[in-house]
């Protein structure tokens, strides 16, 4: 009788959570804890996302006359559906100045399509991915998850983009996050190939941060991404404080992340045990 393998699922922002700190990989992916969430600070890019994926799956782009006016009808009606879905509650000058955002936004994203080539009637949103890997567990298969908010397959040429709705222009908020996407889609049966480009896509600033990606380097990385899998199951879950202590949802249950978030944008961590009791915010 062949022995039934069991699948351990695991995802991007799992692997991410775990390289910022393990103690926060814990509390949240195995312990089950929900992080503090305000709804209003996904809003923009939540709106912006539908409305980018709406974009490829009606293909508004064969209309061009009307593109602008069509994206703007359909962000009314996104910002209704998610403002009632997330159960927002705006004042009105909140609402009048998110609104402007978005639409100020439009023109920007149909820039962006037309300067970087971005059209294709081959389109694929929120395309998942996977990477199945037999030795990182023993007996066991371990599926890492992928989800590239656009793949385009245009003249033979493929491009893998995540987007970002930030106010401020980034840099690599994470080259992981691409180079994962990247190699899931070189594995996968649909592509089988290795993007041609991949980048970060910042809907509001007309602009798209790309990585160069190559086999040697997506196998480099595959290398790493294995051994992040290999610790984040294994343990152990020590924190490692860093900046982003303050805004940690589960501080108040960690004594190292409170006594470094003490002061505001440190970066050197204060004794714990120096500091236990003392510690507010």
């Amino acid at each position: 009788m062949v022995a039934v393998r069991q699948v351990i699922h695991l995802n991007y922002s799992q692997l991410r959570d775990f390289k910022k700190c393990p103690r926060l990989y814990e509390k949240k992916h195995i312990d089950g804890r929900a992080e503090e969430d305000d709804p209003k600070r996904a809003f923009i890019g939540h709106v912006l996302g539908k409305l980018v994926e709406q974009f490829y799956l009606l293909k508004w782009w064969r209309a061009p006359d009307a593109l602008d006016w069509t994206m703007r009808q359909a962000a009314d009606v996104l910002i209704r559906q998610v403002t009632d879905m997330d159960a927002i509650v705006w004042t009105p000058e909140e609402k009048a100045e998110w609104t402007h955002k978005i639409h100020e936004a439009i023109p920007t994203i149909i820039a962006t399509v037309k300067r970087e080539k971005l059209l294709s009637a081959q389109v694929f949103t929120e395309f998942e991915t996977t990477l199945d890997y037999t030795d990182i567990v023993l007996g066991e298969t371990v599926q890492i998850h992928g989800r590239p908010d656009i793949v385009i397959l245009r003249q033979h040429a493929l491009t893998a983009l995540d987007a970002k709705a930030g106010g401020s222009l980034g840099k690599f908020t994470d080259r992981d996050q691409l180079r994962q996407y990247s190699l899931a889609l070189w594995r996968s049966k649909t592509f089988g190939r290795i993007p041609d480009r991949a980048g970060f896509w910042w809907l509001r600033h007309d602009k798209i941060v790309w990585l160069k990606v190559s086999a040697a380097s997506l196998t480099k990385f595959e290398g790493r991404l294995k051994e992040t899998a290999r610790r984040a199951l294994a343990g152990p879950y020590e924190p490692t404080p860093g900046t982003w202590c303050r805004g940690c949802s589960f501080r108040m249950d960690c004594p190292e992340g409170r006594a470094h978030g003490m002061a505001k944008g440190s970066k050197t961590a204060i004794d714990v045990a120096g500091n236990l009791g003392t510690v507010s915010f």
